[in-house]
This record gives structure tokens, C-alpha cells and sequence, in this order.
């Protein structure tokens, strides 16, 4: 018996259908999942996603543990940084004296105060801005130490409009030094050899010793001076897109100058390359790239502090405009000059600089009575101390290749040739020369060696004729093979084979090495002739001679003549039929019961469309047809693979018509028919917001986000200022005197008070330029009209028969009405109702400054200020909000019913553990509301919840669990992910779906209970249950009508003993920058409608 599974198509298809069903990314739902009550029972495809849903239970489940240990990670990584930073202040402690960088020292600032030291000594002070210094003293520094040179380079503040335009670049060092305080110089230096100090002395120092051992440092090799500035007038240019500049010239000769160096004996850490331009580092790197390794190459800015034995640097600036830059800088030229112990070798255009800068011209003098400037410099040899070489660029280092001279070197090596080389003052023992002259040495024959002189001579190779004693043969073998007893003789001679035969061989070859290859024709016993070697002449050997044979089948075919009948397949392609009924080509010998039929298959399925599959495989009873599928639940038609047929509630999902019911918005809903749950709960509104904001200005955010701070400038403005502050920020208040003032009354408050007068009623005194009369109210701004220059202005056909009726002009869009538009009772009230600013009533011009309509203007205005007041307030009690938020979080995570609920409650809390990650106070006030619903959800269904999952209805009540199951399914994913993001609309929407589902849950209850209590539902009340059933069933929005039909039916099929709860659920709006629900009650206190009805002030709880 085999025990071992066996897979059609063997292990390539098992496998291939493995990895199909892995990749298929298909699944069943929470619903599906739950209902299974026996996992073997299902087919296999089911098994599959069954299969991929555990999977996903198991990867969301690994998930929330790795965020759980990633938290516990950062809070012990928090810990453990305090730890550490405590040891690190214990250890400095035992220290008397601790170094660190005046960065280090900010950022370890609590460590510096644990240890509090009385004494800081800096170094480099003149290089460190001030608020450096300052971060590195404690509150019991009692003694401050600087140490520095305020002649070198200045500190670089990250922006260098701070060091023009505030001097931030001037440390303290130099600031004290410059206002006099007493401070005390080193004037002994030990660095440099007297003639580059003497660059230094007067013209940037006043004063400078040199210590005797600077005095004893030797001349520089291969150089006839140790100091030497060479001039040009090769121009620079400018690097690409940068302000940076380059010198090629500077750049190619600095960098062969090195390597002559270099070949001087001296070491790569004894040479340093500076220039000061960053465009030229680069070049020189680029240049100096696999032939000054070693070297380090770097800008000047970057040296200060260091030396070196030999410095070359490199100034680049040459130009026809006679631009040096930051050259003309004393500092910067001071550390250029300063670092070379030994050798100092410029390259610059020196009389440009000296023409634009007092301190070069007064080196360039110095330079020049020393011989130490010019356009060439001079090399010495150092082997020929009498020969000179003169380089101005690049091609002139082509004469002195090797770092000497043009003379040849001529030194006796050890084989005793001359050294083939030119003069090179390296390698002067030349162990690294290699001689490649003939060696000419004679072996003990007298031949001369024939290999080079580096090469060993080794043994001789030259041939000669030597007697074979064993055969008499006579050969050429080497020189040092002559007497030996190992030569084979390679003469070629006939021998007799013990076949007979004669073969021509090697003399030195053996008789039982020897095959014999010559060939015969032997019979075989089928009677064919065959040539074979004689050496095979008593094998046995099988005929391969082809012959042709008739077979069984009667096919003729041409076969070894050694092949057996029952051995031999029919090749020759035939048609044959297959069981199925197709015809196929195919091999003669092959059994159509193990050939698959590759053909298509002509079976129609139970759908009518033509089976997909091969021939050879089952017919699948899932039609993967592309077909528009009518979805008899939202009545649209759905493309989608055939199988979907009759699965009503996966079309609902795949559903893509576009929704387009009107939001409460007024927009149209651009999600589609799933996306929106069949309109139940729709996608969030991304349409353009437009609302009118407390400010006057137009929302510019989404429609469905909680309305922003207008970013907007403030339009305010008086008489004295405009507002330069942000819409969103409060105002100023003027406190400059009012401006309202007339012959008759004026205003004694300052300008950002309510006035304490009224509008003056007297005519205007004054005369328009055409010389008429004013039209407008004393006091006011002058309305630009004239009833007798204009009598037909549209102004003047408002006021109808009223000939005395007064204008005026508002002043923010120069619009002009008369004051009967304006009727101070009505835009009182207008006011105290919406909190909404006047406007123009042509152009819709907000009206923010009007004496006429004064303190009505100032009220809105004050209206604003005061709302951006309590935004602003709600905005700081958030972390209070949080605290309670989490409190709430811990304790229902606890007695949580639902397990989407758990992870709900544990994203709640992790996400107010983030508050410090800029979480807005809208967020934090929507994860309330969401954790609000959720908690009275799960108080409202109490015990219903626990037996519904374990309770079986019957045909009767099932399908109304199961969508109670779908729809508890969607509205988790909704608190899982749109807890932070949802809409006011959506929240609204999300109440009532539970709602429903709370009223599932309790019809269910009772129907338990008249089963448990063995009451059926009477016959003529089933159709009142069924009804009940299919306004809770519904895939459409449920609201108060729905509500209503359901307490009907509720109250007939209980006969009144059950009533549904009438209470309303208003939805609680998030307090915003919106006009639409800010009121004012009847003693004047402003407040934000947080529901659609019976809202009070919060201060006064009136209407």
C-alpha cells in the first residue's frame, strides 16, 4: 500500500497551484469566518480563505505587539539615556580636569550644571562666538579663562548677514580686547623659522620673538630657498552654478611641486596643500587623486590651530577687474602665512593683491628685498649641488622627473652596471632599482647566460649533443642535463608489435605501454562487416548497422541492427483520438489515456458561458467570464467575474457607481455606491470648502475638515493703523483717540472702544468740488454725489419720493446708500443671531470701519476677537482633554465587549501618549467623540451582544444576524481608521448605523425570549416582524422616518409591553473657525452650537 499522497500532474503542477493560491490575495470576511462551524467541511477554495483571513488575524495581531514593544523599546531607551547621562556626570565628577567642545557643552548643559566648575579655560576663544562661551559657564563659574589670537580668523556665524549687518562675527576674546581690558600676550613663538615670521612682523604683529630652536631647523631639499612666493597672471574662472573660484594653473603646478617634493625623501604628513577657495580644493583633490596620497589638502579657514613642516598654498585670485576678495582680510591672511614650521611656498597673482591690499603690498616689499618673489622658482639638485633648475609652470617639473637633475645617475650597482636612471635624490642605497642589462655570466661549460640581470641565472638551458648509452641514439639536451641518468631518448624507431603489426614510436617507450590502433574487418554473426582496432579483435561487440524493420503497427523504421522489437517505440506521428473525443498529433507509441487534451474545453457551464478551462482539467464552477452583473440590493449594475452572480453582498462592495446624493454640505457625494455603503455611511466630502469664516473670508480648506484658521492678512484698519497680523491671531486694540468728531458731539473713548455718541443727524457743512452742498451726515466722509449734477444716479432711484434723505459712503469699498439701508434695529439683530460682519449689500465688501454704523462695526469685530479668544482657549485645555480621554481609554479597555473595540481603545491610548507630535485640539476632541459613541454602543446592548454571539434564530431570524454581523464588520474598520480624520457628516451618519445595529440587537433579544418562553410570533403579527425586519435590513440610510415605522411596528408586535427609546441623537460639532454655528444668546454671551437643536449658552444656559 502506498502511503505517500499522490498529485495530479506531479510536483511541478502541486506546486504551481501552491503558489497560485498563495498569491491570491482573496479572503473571507469576519462574517463568513464566523459562521464556519466545521473547517473540513468546506471546499477547498474556501479552505483558502479561511485560510488568508486567520492570516491576517495573525499578522495584525504580531503587529500590535511589535508597537507595543517598540513603545516599551523607547520608554527604556529614554530610561537608559538618563542612566547614562547620570554615570557620565558621576565619572566627570572624579575628574579634575575635563575637556569638551563649547557644542558638547550645550548639549550636555544638565551635566555642566551638575558639575558646576569655578574655573573654564577656552581655548581658540578669539574663533568661538559669544553665546558659545556663554553656554559652556555654570552659575558658580567664578573665574573665566580665554585663550586665543583676535589677529586670526573670526568666528562664522551661520547666517552672514548676522556678521555684516550686527557684527556677530566679533567674539568676546576681541571685543575686550578692543575696549581695553587688560589682557596679557605670548610673544615667544616656536613654530616657524625666522623668515616666514618676519612676513608676520610689523605688518600684522607688533611684536614677535623667535625661540632659539627655530633657528637650527635645516633648508628644505631639492629648493634653493625655504621661503618663496611665486607670481602669475593666469586668470581664474568661476565653478559651475557656485561663487566658488578655481586657478588652474595654481592648481596643476601646486600639486607637481608636491610630488617633487615627495621625491626629496619627505613624507607625506610632512607636507600640507592649503588654498582658499573651496572650488580650487576640489580641483587640486582631482588633480592629486592617486599620486599625493597622503598629502592632506584643504582650505585655509580650515587649518587655523595647526602647522606643518612644508606648506603650499594656493591663493587663486587673479582677474582683470583686480578682485581679491576676503584676501584683503588681515586674519585670513595671518593663519595663511602662520602655519609652516619649515617651508613656505605661495602661488598667487602678488601684484594684484598688493595693488588692492595695504598688507600684501607691505609683504610683497618684504619679499622682494630677500629675493624671495618672482615668476620662477629655483630647484637645486641635491646630488649635483652646482646644478640648478628654473620652474614658472607645469612642463618645467618635465626636466627633473625624478626630483634631480637632467644628469645621469651613474652609481655602481651591485651586479656592477651602471645605475640606468637620471638623478634621483631618493632610494640613494637603490634597492629599488632593477637592472635590466644582459647578465653575460658563463656557466662551467663557458655558455653565456641568456637572462636579464635582475632575473637569476638559474641552470643553463643551452643545448648540446649528447650519446644515449642504453640505444646508441644521439640528442640535444639542456647544458645542465648532460651527465644526467634521467634523459628518455625521444628518437623515433620502428617496433614489432606481438600482433604482428609495426608501429613508429619514441625509442624510450615500452613494449606493454604500446596499443595497437591498426584496424580489420571483422564478420559479425548478424552477418554485417564492421572495421574495429585491432586491440578489440576478441571483445564482443554490438551490431550499430541501421536496418529497416516493419513493427506491430506496421510502421516501417530504420534501428540499430542490435535493438530488440519489444525495445523499439514507433516514432512516426499520427492523428489520434483522445477519450474525450479531440483529435491530436502525437507519437505512434504514446497511450492517449495518459495525454492531456491541451485543447479548450466545449462544455457550456451552469451559467451558459463556455467552460475556460483545458480539455484535460475539471470544469470550474466558478465562471471567471467578465459580465455586467445587476446587484439586486442597490439596483446598480456591476462589472465583475460571472461566479459573483448571486453573492449580493461582495457586489455591494465592488459596487462602482458614483454615489451622488446631496450632502448636508449641499456638494454631491462623489464616492461610490460601496465606498458609501449604498449611501449609509459616505466617503468624506474633498470638494472645496467656501463657508463663510468668523473673519468674513471664504473657508480655502475641504469640505469635509473641521473649518481652519484663516491664513489670510487681517483687513482691519482705523483711522491710525492697519493690522499686520494674521486673520487668525487677535487684533491689537488702538488705544489712540477716537477720530469721531463734529461741530455737535465728540467722541471722548479711545479708537478700540465702543464710541459713547451717537451718528450726528445735522446735514453735512461741507461743499463738494462741483460746489453743491454735501448729501452726507455731519462728521462723516462726504458721499461723491450731487443731486443736481446727477439726478439720475441709481443712489437717488433707492430713496424713492424721500428727497431729504441722507448718504453714506462706506469708506472700505466707496460704495454709497442711503441711511434708510441701514437700519441700526435690524442689523442689531442680524448681528446677535449669525456673529456675521455687515457687508456691502452691492459688492459684499465686508464693513469694518463706518462712524455711521460705529459700534455696530466695532461689536462684530469685538464679536470675532472674543470667539478667536475661546477657539484659542479650547485649543490650550486639550492636554486636559487628553488626561481625561486616557483615563476614560484605560477603563473601558478593561470591560471592552467588542474585540475590534480592545484595539480601538489601545490605539486611542497610544495615540494620546503622541500629543507632543502636534496633534491638533480638533483630533483630540474627535477621538473623544468616537470614544464616546463606542462606550454608550456598548452600554446600550448589554447582554444582548453576549447572546447573540452564541445564539442560533433559525431561518427566521438569521439573515437579520448576519447583517447586523456585516454591518458591525465595516463600522470597526471606520473606528480603526478614521478616529482622527472623520467628518462632522460621517460622525452624524456613524451614530445612526449603530443605532441600528443597537435595534437589531434588541428585536433579536426578544425574539429569543418568545422562543426561550416557547411563545411563537402569532401568525397575523409575522407580517409586523417581517416589516420590523426590513427597516433594520435596509441598505440605505436610517433616520427618523425609518425610526418612526420601526416603533410602529415595535408597539404592535409587543402590543405595547417594549417601546423604542425616542431619544434624538444630535451629533456634538467641533468647535471651528465657521460663522455657521457660533450664536449669540439673549444676554449677549457668545457660544458654539454644538448640536443641530436645543442648544443654550454655556454661561448663562439661556437660548
Amino acid at each position: 500500500i502506498e502511503t505517500e499522497w499522490k498529485t495530479p500532474g506531479g510536483k511541478r503542477k502541486l506546486k504551481k497551484y501552491i503558489k497560485r493560491n498563495l498569491y491570491n490575495k482573496e479572503k473571507m470576511s469576519e462574517a463568513e469566518a464566523m459562521a464556519v462551524k466545521y473547517v473540513w467541511s468546506l471546499p477547498v477554495d474556501k479552505k483558502w480563505q479561511l485560510y488568508k483571513f486567520w492570516l491576517d488575524l495573525f499578522h495584525e495581531k504580531k503587529q500590535s505587539e511589535i508597537l507595543e514593544m517598540q513603545r516599551k523599546f523607547r520608554e527604556l531607551y529614554e530610561e537608559l539615556n538618563e542612566l547614562k547621562s547620570l554615570e557620565d556626570a558621576y565619572l566627570c565628577k572624579e575628574a579634575d580636569i575635563i575637556g569638551i567642545t563649547t557644542t558638547g557643552a550645550a548639549k550636555y548643559k544638565h551635566i555642566i550644571e551638575i558639575l558646576n566648575p569655578m574655573i573654564v579655560i577656552v581655548e581658540e576663544a578669539a574663533e568661538l562666538l559669544e553665546s558659545h562661551v556663554v553656554t559652556s559657564l555654570a552659575h558658580n563659574t567664578q573665574h573665566v579663562i580665554l585663550i586665543g589670537d583676535h589677529q586670526q580668523l573670526r568666528p562664522s556665524p551661520t547666517v552672514h548677514l548676522l556678521s555684516v549687518k550686527y557684527h556677530l562675527n566679533v567674539s568676546l576674546f576681541e571685543r575686550m580686547v578692543k575696549n581695553g581690558m587688560e589682557c596679557l600676550q605670548l610673544k615667544m613663538q616656536h613654530r616657524m623659522r625666522p623668515d616666514v615670521a618676519r612676513l608676520l612682523v610689523p605688518h600684522i604683529y607688533k611684536d614677535l620673538e623667535n625661540h632659539e630652536s627655530v633657528s637650527a631647523y635645516e633648508d628644505i631639499k631639492g629648493l634653493a630657498k625655504n621661503i618663496f612666493f611665486l607670481s602669475h597672471n593666469n586668470l581664474e574662472f568661476q565653478e559651475g552654478d557656485s561663487k566658488s573660484k578655481v586657478n588652474q594653473y595654481e592648481a596643476t603646478f601646486i600639486v607637481k611641486l608636491c610630488k617633487y617634493l615627495l621625491f626629496q625623501n619627505y613624507e607625506p604628513s610632512q607636507i600640507t596643500i592649503l588654498t582658499t577657495y573651496s572650488g580650487q580644493l576640489f580641483e587640486i583633490k582631482r588633480l592629486a587623486k592617486g599620486i599625493l596620497d597622503g598629502v592632506r589638502i584643504t582650505v585655509v579657514d580650515n587649518f587655523q590651530g595647526e602647522e606643518n613642516d612644508i606648506v603650499l598654498v594656493s591663493f587663486v585670485r587673479s582677474n582683470d577687474e583686480g578682485e581679491i576678495g576676503f584676501l584683503k582680510v588681515s586674519n585670513r591672511i595671518c593663519v595663511a602665512l602662520s602655519r609652516a614650521k619649515k617651508g613656505l611656498y605661495c602661488i598667487g597673482n602678488f601684484k594684484a593683491l598688493a595693488e588692492n591690499s595695504a598688507v600684501w603690498k607691505n609683504i610683497t616689499n618684504a619679499l622682494a628685498e630677500t629675493d624671495s618673489i618672482g615668476d620662477s622658482l629655483e630647484l637645486k639638485c641635491q646630488n649635483h649641488m652646482n646644478t640648478s633648475s628654473f620652474v614658472a609652470n607645469e612642463n618645467d617639473f618635465d626636466c627633473v622627473k625624478d626630483g634631480g637633475c637632467n644628469l645621469y645617475c651613474e652609481y655602481r650597482l651591485e651586479c656592477g652596471h651602471a645605475c640606468p636612471r637620471k638623478c634621483h635624490p631618493y632610494d640613494q642605497e637603490h634597492s629599488e632599482v632593477t637592472c635590466y642589462k644582459s647578465c653575460g655570466k658563463l656557466c662551467p661549460e663557458g655558455h653565456p647566460c641568456q637572462k636579464k640581470c635582475f632575473e637569476g641565472c638559474g641552470q643553463c638551458t643551452v643545448p648540446i649533443l649528447t650519446k644515449i648509452e642504453k640505444c646508441g641514439h644521439e640528442i640535444n639536451v639542456a647544458c645542465y642535463l648532460k651527465d644526467s641518468n634521467l634523459i628518455l631518448c625521444t628518437e623515433n624507431c620502428v617496433k614489432v608489435l606481438p600482433c604482428g603489426h609495426e608501429i613508429n614510436i619514441a625509442c624510450h617507450v615500452a613494449m606493454k605501454h604500446i596499443i595497437c590502433t591498426e584496424t580489420f574487418t571483422k564478420i559479425l554473426s548478424c552477418g554485417h562487416e564492421i572495421s574495429i582496432e585491432c586491440r578489440l579483435k576478441d571483445t564482443f561487440i554490438q551490431c550499430s548497422t541501421n536496418c529497416e524493420r516493419t513493427l506491430q503497427c506496421g510502421h516501417k523504421i530504420n534501428v540499430p541492427c542490435y535493438a530488440r522489437d519489444e525495445e523499439i517505440n514507433c516514432d512516426e506521428i499520427c492523428i489520434r483520438k483522445l477519450p474525450c473525443g479531440h483529435e491530436i498529433s502525437t507519437e505512434c507509441y504514446s497511450d492517449v489515456k495518459e495525454i492531456d487534451c491541451l485543447k479548450m474545453c466545449e462544455k457550456l457551464l451552469p451559467c451558459g458561458h463556455d467552460c475556460a478551462n483545458l480539455c484535460c482539467e475539471e470544469c470550474t464552477d466558478k465562471c471567471d467570464k467578465l459580465c455586467n452583473i445587476h446587484s439586486s440590493i442597490c439596483d446598480h449594475y456591476v462589472k465583475d467575474k460571472c461566479f459573483r452572480r448571486n453573492d449580493a453582498e461582495y457586489l455591494l462592495s465592488k459596487c462602482a457607481v458614483t454615489c451622488n446624493e446631496r450632502l448636508s454640505c449641499l456638494h454631491t457625494c462623489k464616492g461610490t455606491c460601496s465606498s458609501c455603503h449604498q449611501g449609509r455611511l459616505h466617503t468624506e466630502c474633498n470638494q472645496n470648502c467656501r463657508r463663510i469664516l468668523i473673519c468674513g473670508h471664504e473657508c480655502e480648506s475641504v469640505c469635509s475638515k473641521s473649518c481652519p484658521p484663516c491664513k489670510k492678512l487681517c483687513e482691519n484698519w482705523c483711522d491710525h493703523a492697519r493690522c499686520l497680523k494674521k486673520c487668525s491671531e487677535s487684533c491689537d486694540i488702538c488705544i489712540e483717540p477716537c477720530q469721531w468728531i463734529c461741530d455737535h458731539k465728540k467722541c471722548s473713548r479711545l479708537c478700540g472702544e465702543l464710541c459713547d455718541r451717537t451718528a450726528c443727524e445735522e446735514d453735512c457743512p461741507k461743499m463738494l468740488e462741483c460746489g453743491h452742498a454735501c448729501l452726507g451726515f455731519c462728521g462723516e466722509p462726504c458721499p461723491k454725489l450731487c443731486k443736481i449734477c446727477d439726478p439720475f444716479n441709481e443712489a437717488f432711484i433707492k430713496t424713492g419720493s424721500n428727497t431729504n434723505e441722507k448718504f453714506i459712503l462706506l469708506e472700505d469699498c466707496n460704495h454709497t446708500f442711503p441711511s434708510s439701508y441701514f437700519n441700526p434695529p435690524v442689523i442689531e439683530e442680524t448681528i446677535f443671531q449669525h456673529t456675521q460682519m455687515k457687508r456691502c449689500p452691492t459688492c459684499k465688501t465686508l464693513i469694518r470701519k463706518n462712524f455711521h454704523l460705529g459700534n455696530i462695526v466695532k461689536t462684530c469685530i469685538r464679536n470675532v476677537a472674543n470667539i478667536k479668544f475661546n477657539i484659542k482657549l479650547q485649543e490650550e485645555k486639550v492636554k486636559n482633554v487628553c488626561l481625561d480621554v486616557k483615563s476614560r481609554a484605560v477603563k473601558l479597555l478593561e470591560n471592552a465587549t467588542f474585540k475590534f473595540s480592545r484595539v480601538f481603545y489601545k490605539q486611542l491610548l497610544e495615540c494620546v501618549d503622541e500629543v507632543s507630535k502636534n496633534r491638533t485640539a480638533q483630533e483630540i476632541l474627535r477621538m473623544k467623540h468616537f470614544m464616546e459613541m463606542l462606550s454608550k454602543f456598548e452600554n446600550s446592548i448589554g447582554l444582548n451582544y453576549k447572546m447573540f454571539s452564541r445564539t442560533t434564530y433559525g431561518s427566521i431570524g438569521n439573515k437579520l444576524k448576519f447583517y447586523l454581523i456585516n454591518a458591525m464588520f465595516w463600522i470597526s474598520t471606520i473606528f480603526l481608521d478614521d478616529y482622527l480624520t472623520a467628518s462632522e457628516e460621517k460622525m452624524y451618519e456613524l451614530k445612526w448605523e449603530l443605532f441600528r445595529v443597537q435595534l437589531g440587537l434588541e428585536f433579536l433579544a426578544f425574539f429569543v425570549d418568545q422562543v426561550r418562553g416557547k411563545l411563537l410570533i402569532p401568525e397575523n403579527k409575522i407580517e409586523n416582524w417581517n416589516n420590523l425586519k426590513s427597516q433594520i435590513m435596509t441598505y440605505k440610510a436610517f433616520r427618523e422616518p425609518e425610526l418612526s415605522l420601526c416603533a410602529a411596528e415595535w408597539n404592535v408586535l409587543t402590543d405595547g409591553a417594549r417601546s423604542i427609546d425616542p431619544v434624538k441623537h444630535f451629533y456634538t460639532h467641533i468647535m471651528n473657525h465657521s460663522t455657521f454655528r457660533w450664536r449669540k444668546c439673549i444676554a449677549g454671551h457668545l457660544y458654539f452650537a454644538e448640536h443641530d437643536e436645543e442648544n443654550v449658552c454655556t454661561e448663562c444656559e439661556e437660548g
